[in-house]
C-alpha cells in the first residue's frame, strides 16, 4: 500500500542570490540576497541560473528550491520512493535534485545548504549527494514532475527522522557553467503552502 507524505509548510521554499559584479559572485555565495518560505505557494524561481544584460550593465542571478519531508514514521526501507513536484510557468532549464542540509526554519544562509557543496569555483556535480538521478533532470510546466528516488535517498528516508533535499540548475549551476545573456535558464513550482492540496509537494512510498 502506498503512502505519501507531503512537504513541511515553512522548511520549504527558494533562496536566491543577485550580483551586478559576476557570474562567480552569484553562484558561489554563501548567503543569498532573499529567500520566499513562510506562506509561499508557487514561484517561478524554483530553480535558476541566469545572466542578464542592459545598457546599465549585466546582472546574474541564481535560485535554488529546498523542501523538508518529516519521515520518522517511516522505520523499513521502501521498496520504491517516487517525489513529485508540480512544476509551473517555465520549463526552461534541466534541474539536479541533491540532498540538502538547511535549516528548521527556511533563510538567507541556506543558500548553500546543499551536502558536499564548494563554493570555491568550481563544478561540483562530483561532489553533492545525489537523491535522484546524477543526470540531468527533465523539466515540465503545469504538470506533475516525478523522480524515482535512488537507493540512499530511500535508506535515508528510513533512517532520518526528516528527508530534506534541493533541485537546482544542472547545467549552469551544478557543473559551474555561465549562462549566456538572456537565456531563460529556469523553472517554476509549487510549495506545501499552496491551497490546492493536489499540488503540494509529496514522496510516495511503497
Amino acid at each position: 500500500m502506498a503512502v505519501n507524505i507531503t512537504s513541511t509548510p515553512s522548511r520549504d521554499g527558494y533562496v536566491f542570490k543577485t550580483s551586478t559584479s559576476s557570474w562567480t559572485n552569484a553562484r558561489d555565495a554563501i548567503s543569498g540576497t532573499g529567500f520566499s518560505s513562510l506562506a509561499q505557494s508557487t514561484t517561478t524561481l524554483g530553480a535558476r541560473a541566469s545572466k542578464a544584460s542592459s545598457g546599465r550593465g549585466t546582472s546574474w542571478l541564481v535560485s535554488r528550491s529546498f523542501f523538508t519531508f518529516i519521515t520518522s514514521r517511516v522505520t523499513q526501507v521502501p521498496i520504491k520512493a517516487t517525489l513529485g513536484i508540480s512544476g509551473r510557468t517555465n520549463e526552461g532549464t534541466t534541474i539536479a535534485l541533491v540532498a540538502a542540509n538547511h535549516g528548521t526554519s527556511l533563510g538567507v544562509t541556506d543558500f548553500d545548504a546543499i551536502v558536499g557543496w564548494d563554493n570555491s569555483g568550481t563544478a561540483n556535480h562530483t561532489n553533492v549527494t545525489y537523491w535522484g538521478p546524477s543526470t540531468a533532470i527533465s523539466w515540465e510546466a503545469d504538470a506533475l514532475n516525478l523522480i524515482e528516488l535512488n537507493d540512499a535517498a530511500r535508506k535515508e528516508i528510513a533512517s532520518s527522522s526528516t528527508f530534506s533535499c534541493c533541485i537546482l540548475d544542472y547545467t549552469y549551476d551544478l557543473r559551474y557553467s555561465e549562462p549566456t545573456s538572456g537565456d531563460a535558464n529556469y523553472i517554476g513550482c509549487y510549495y506545501a503552502d499552496t491551497t490546492t492540496s493536489s499540488r503540494r509537494p509529496y514522496i510516495e512510498l511503497e
